[in-house]
């Protein structure tokens, strides 16, 4: 248990939630998680949408095109999150709701 908890620990997140996404054949989730995740990484690789971020004052923010797409990219990755957990296994919903939720 010790050797597996040590590996486990060592992954970086998004290998651990990849290897849920394989383990419980969760395909839709798994791409409603990675396209989200992917499309956030390529608004951050823009220098002009990444200093546009950094520049939006939160009063605008509900109103900023960039903004509105890097937060229904954050809704779409936890919507595949809560489908894995919830949506595709008895098993892993119940130990979710007890392990999981604090």
């Amino acid at each position: 248990m010790t050797e597996f908890l040590l590996s486990f620990s060592q992954q970086p997140p998004l290998e651990t939630v990849a290897s849920a996404f394989i383990e419980y054949e969760a395909w839709d989730a798994a791409r409603r998680s990675f396209d989200a995740y992917e499309d956030f990484l390529k608004i951050l690789d823009d220098p002009d949408l990444r200093s546009a971020l950094e520049e939006l004052r939160a009063p605008d923010a509900t109103s900023d095109d960039t903004f509105k797409r890097a937060r229904k990219d954050a809704e779409e990755f936890q919507a595949g999150l809560t489908k894995l957990f919830f949506g595709t296994d008895n098993d892993l919903t119940s130990i979710a709701q007890t392990d999981g939720v604090f």
